[in-house]
Order: C-alpha cells, then sequence, then structure tokens
C-alpha cells in the first residue's frame, strides 16, 4: 500500500515522549509533593517547563488538589482544543500509578470553597472575584444548552479584549473543562443587575447540575461526541467527492475541506503525533452495507491501535469514489506499518492510500 505525502518521523514519537515522562515523573514526584506541602514550588517551574516543552509540546498543564486531601494533582489540557485533548487523553492513559498523585488529561472543577475564594486582580485598587461576578442564566431548550450574561463591576477598568479570558479561565475553575464545552451555549458580557435568574460564578456549576438534572438532558463528553456534515459542493481536490462524514474532531475537518483538501497549519505540530486519513476505493463498501463495512475496519484498526498504544480512530466518510477513515497517530512508521497490517489482514492494501492531513 503506497504512502501519499507522508514524511519519514525524524524526531521522538509521541509514545516515546510520553513514555519518557512517565520514566521521569515518578523519580521526581517526591520531591515535587514536597515542594508543594511547602509552597515552595516556583523553585520547580523552570525545570518542569523545560521538561514539557520537550515531551508534550504546546500543551497546557497545571498543578492542583488531588483526589483526597493528601494528594496533588497534575493536569495536563489541550485547551479544549478537540485534537490537543485527545493528546492529553492519550498522556493519561499512559499514567503510571505514582503515590500521593491524581492524574487527570482535562481541568477539573474547583472545590466550592476554593472557588469562592478566588480573584483575579485586575488594577492596583480593584480585583475580580468569584462571589461577585454575576451570570444570568437563559435555558436553551432547542440545543440543550445554557447561554449566560455576564458581568463583574472591576471589568469596567479592564480592557474588552481581556473580558472573554478573564470569564472562561473562571467558569473552567466553576465547571471544569469538559462541564464548561459540554453544557453552555452563548455566553457574553455586559453590565447586568441581580435578578431572580442570576446567580454568581461560585454557584454556576450547583445551577447547571440542577438545569441539567430537571430537563433531563443527557450528553457525551466532548472526546465522545461525533458530529455528522456533509459536503454542500464537490471539487477536484483530495475529499472533494465527500458526501457525508462523522467526527469526533469537526474543526479539523471542516478547515481541511474549507482549504482544498490539506491543513494550512499542523493543529499538533511539534508534538510527535499526527493527523492521517485512509481512502479507500468505494467498492471496498458493498450497496445496502456500507456504514457496517466502514464500522468493522475502524473496530478492527481501534483495537489494533490502542492495543499497542498507537494512535486513535477519529470518524470518517463517504464520497462519490471513496471512503474515508481518520486517524490519529501517537508512534510515527511503527503506526502506519500496524494500520497497514491491519488493512492487509483486512485484503485491502491494494484498495487504500494512507495520507496526511498536512
Amino acid at each position: 500500500m503506497p504512502d501519499s505525502q507522508l514524511s519519514t518521523v525524524k524526531e521522538a514519537t509521541l509514545k516515546e515522549r510520553v513514555a519518557e515522562f512517565w520514566k521521569w515523573f515518578p523519580s521526581v514526584s517526591q520531591r515535587y509533593y514536597q515542594a508543594i506541602e511547602e509552597s515552595r514550588f516556583e523553585e520547580l517551574l523552570d525545570e518542569f517547563s523545560v521538561k514539557m516543552s520537550a515531551l508534550l509540546y504546546d500543551m497546557a498543564w497545571v498543578f492542583g488538589p488531588g483526589a483526597d486531601e493528601s494528594s496533588h494533582s497534575l493536569t495536563i489540557s489541550g485547551e479544549c482544543v478537540a485534537v490537543k485533548q485527545l493528546i492529553a487523553k492519550y498522556w493519561r492513559e499512559c499514567a503510571v500509578e505514582t503515590p500521593g498523585w491524581t492524574f487527570y488529561g482535562s481541568r477539573q472543577p474547583s472545590d466550592p470553597e476554593k472557588l469562592a475564594e478566588m480573584e483575579i486582580s485586575v488594577s492596583h485598587e480593584k480585583s475580580v472575584d468569584t462571589e461577585n461576578f454575576l451570570l444570568k442564566v437563559r435555558v436553551n431548550d432547542e440545543i440543550e444548552r445554557i447561554d449566560l450574561i455576564a458581568w463583574h463591576e472591576s471589568l469596567r477598568v479592564v480592557p474588552r479584549e481581556h473580558h472573554d479570558q478573564i470569564l472562561f479561565l473562571l467558569i473552567d475553575e466553576a465547571l471544569g473543562e469538559f462541564g464548561s464545552s459540554m453544557w453552555l451555549g452563548d455566553i457574553s458580557i455586559k453590565p447586568i443587575k441581580p435578578e431572580k435568574a442570576t446567580v454568581n460564578l461560585v454557584k454556576l456549576r450547583e445551577h447547571v447540575e440542577k438545569i441539567v438534572r430537571e430537563k433531563g438532558w443527557e450528553r457525551l463528553p466532548p472526546l465522545e461526541e461525533y458530529t455528522v456534515y456533509q459536503l454542500p459542493e464537490k471539487g477536484d481536490f483530495p475529499r472533494g467527492d465527500t458526501i457525508v462524514g462523522i467526527s469526533c474532531i469537526p474543526d479539523v475537518i471542516f478547515e481541511l475541506i474549507e482549504n482544498n483538501g490539506t491543513l494550512n497549519d499542523d493543529p499538533i505540530e511539534g508534538t510527535g503525533a499526527e493527523l492521517v486519513y485512509i481512502q479507500l476505493d468505494i467498492d471496498v463498501f458493498p450497496e445496502g452495507s456500507q456504514s457496517n463495512r466502514r464500522g468493522e475496519i475502524e473496530d478492527k484498526l481501534e483495537e489494533h491501535l490502542v492495543e499497542h498504544r498507537s494512535g486513535y480512530t477519529l470518524g470518517g466518510a463517504f464520497g462519490e469514489k471513496y471512503g474515508y477513515i481518520d486517524l490519529i497517530l501517537f508512534d510515527g512508521d511503527h503506526s502506519r506499518d500496524l494500520v497497514k497490517k491491519v488493512l492487509t489482514e483486512l485484503h485491502l492494501a491494494d484498495k487504500a492510500r494512507l495520507v496526511s492531513f498536512c
């Protein structure tokens, strides 16, 4: 099976980097634990930052409270960028049990008592605190989300371009990274007055959970939720024949199609991971059983990729000439060889091409 547009991986793969991280961190975990206990973690910031840049490039990180009172936590996050959250998920799945530590692949909600103490200084005399950050709540039943109008009086001294950054930082503290993306809809920032539909930011999580419970809303976490898409107009470019598809990274797929079948910028460049897709001749999929056949192929790929900690399947599409299966690979040539092996076992090697997103 020929490769298309795939260059040789010359640097460490994500799998190699993550393995190195989990070899290193347990060896320094007690030193880090003690530094946090003694409120002197700043001494280690440079050391940890250098390690993160080398092994988990461009990922956000934060230390915080653990699953119990005697433990601390380390969170690695893709900052709500779905394709980067897949890297954080992979890092977490590879975690080594480390005494005194809890590991998360997304930012978790803060304890209400700690949330109530949070504030962001915005001038010499003023700060934005959670107790006085007002939120006007509106339930959007049509899309099963909650719209917010938010305001804090101290924002009057803050340039408008910084308002969103302050609000979303505190909302993520209240709901956690996935809670925010799962349940919040439109959010605007403008002056409001307290009224019946107004809560403060400390009470937001409790209020959201109450609405979700009473409405009976159900939604999968972001990385398990797939979006269906269609191509309104066909084009003479890679994947330009697409009719309908499904993806857990729809933003990347939309950009791929809008840019005539290639990404201008690789969203995971420098991480050691790569985005590829398998292009399969359409006659691989029997008439009337196309989805079942693609599902069988995806399941086999996912089984082998996960078993070898080498990648995930991300969805796929059907076109007029080809079918497509999208993948994120973590182990460079080894991952690609694994994909080829699976396709060979399924007698599809001569009907498939492996293509890079970039």
